[in-house]
């Protein structure tokens, strides 16, 4: 259970970080709105 548990919550980590720049990457425009860099 552990090892099949270990790789989601990585992912979920990954895809929530946005420094990581997972998420600037995969939408840079509404990550900047988000951030209200532009």
């Amino acid at each position: 259970m552990e090892k099949q548990n270990a790789p989601l919550i990585e992912l979920a980590e990954e895809e929530t970080d946005p420094s990581c720049g997972y998420f600037y990457d995969k939408r840079p425009i509404e990550a900047l709105l988000q951030y209200g860099i532009i």
